[in-house]
């Protein structure tokens, strides 16, 4: 499951044994998945001998969000080197130099400046959003492979620059939507995949989170956007994954109520979608769990269908009900999956882990339910 939404810190698996941020001390092994562990060592293999022991040098431009999905997957990549980071908080890049999984990178002051001194050959772009796009298109026109924290963009012109620089140029690119990579959703999508839901006719989905304090990067309208794009496209992209439908159209509302103090941030969001075949999907988003709560986020996915209901929550991880069945607890889960080894498999001539049409489509949509809330009334966008 994604993980706490905060700077400089780690996403949190169930199945991910470590607990880790940028500015910890020690970075634990992560549960990579063996699957994904074969396609990125296969790939090595077919580029022959002198590509398997030659370095693939790593920059990390950014360490917001979850650069732990890709320092905690490194153990299982030896020949990728982190060579360099940049980092534009000063108290946070004081951190780096003491971090375990910083060890032997130079650190920067700033993306502009990394650029400009390193060579390198993958990008992991973690910085705010309003400056991802920028960043990773720099990288891209200089023919450097990126995997980007989400969203990969806050404007639909953005967003057609990465997509051109892609299907024109033939860059790799793609995005840390981690929730395709949980067990728990990996078990859901295989219910639909089996048939065993019917037609899927409604999809509803939550992230409830704890507050950011104030001065924050993301209180701030240039570095954050909104909280649709920053923690809704996940959702966005999970039921359209696991469901296997279309979203058409989208309506929004979205407030700040009791936020006013903290920033231009939206804490309590909810939009409603037409699925391609007439049927529904929910999503609700928020700021609002309580400090005392024991997890950062509480996280829900539920998929209905004509023959049978896929749910999960954390309390319960996936319960299937099947038209004339009792319902049961789904206990034999797929793997743990990698999106950076998995990359580095594409970078390497192996599949996208995410399919680029679905890539951009998830962003769009993101994008255009998030315009569609703007203004306070409801105000329905074909997508």
């Amino acid at each position: 499951m994604a993980g706490p939404e905060e700077p400089v810190r780690a996403s949190r698996a169930h199945s991910v044994r470590f607990t880790s941020g940028v500015g910890g001390a020690i970075i634990q092994e992560m549960n990579i998945t063996r699957r994904a562990f074969t396609l990125a060592s296969a790939a090595a293999v077919s580029s022959g001998a002198a590509a398997q022991d030659k370095p693939v040098r790593l920059a990390m431009l950014g360490t917001v969000g979850h650069p732990g999905e890709i320092l905690g997957a490194l153990p299982r990549a030896p020949r990728v080197r982190l060579t360099a980071v940049s980092e534009d908080q000063p108290a946070i890049r004081a951190r780096l130099s003491r971090n375990r999984a910083m060890e032997g990178a130079r650190i920067y002051a700033s993306a502009e400046e990394l650029l400009a001194k390193e060579e390198f050959d993958i990008a992991a772009v973690c910085n705010d959003n309003g400056a991802r796009a920028g960043v990773s298109l720099a990288c891209l026109r200089r023919g450097i492979p990126v995997i980007a924290e989400k969203p990969l963009a806050l404007t639909l012109g953005d967003l057609a620059s990465l997509r051109a620089e892609v299907e024109q140029r033939g860059r790799k690119l793609t995005s840390l939507l981690k929730m395709r990579t949980d067990p728990w959703f990996l078990a859901i999508r295989r219910c639909v995949e089996r048939g065993e839901l019917g037609e899927v006719v409604q999809v509803s989905a939550q992230k409830s989170y704890k507050a950011m304090g104030a001065g924050d990067w993301r209180t701030q309208a240039e570095s954050f956007g909104g909280t649709l794009p920053w923690i809704g496209i996940d959702l966005i992209d999970l039921m359209r994954w696991t469901s296997g439908r279309e979203f058409t159209e989208v309506a929004t509302l979205q407030n700040r109520i009791g936020f006013e103090a903290i920033g231009p941030v939206d804490n309590s969001v909810a939009s409603l979608f037409r699925l391609d075949n007439g049927g529904m999907a929910t999503l609700r988003i928020d700021y609002l769990r309580t400090p005392g709560a024991p997890t950062h986020g509480d996280d829900r996915l539920r998929v209905a269908g004509t023959e049978g209901i896929a749910e999960y929550t954390a309390a319960t991880g996936v319960t299937l009900q099947r038209r004339g069945q009792a319902p049961v607890q789904v206990k034999e889960l797929p793997e743990e999956r990698s999106l950076f080894l998995e990359f580095l498999a594409h970078v390497e001539g192996g599949p996208a882990p995410i399919a680029y049409p679905d890539l951009f489509r998830s962003v769009e949509i993101a994008l255009k339910a998030w315009e569609s809330g703007k203004g306070g009334g409801l105000k329905p966008v074909r997508l």
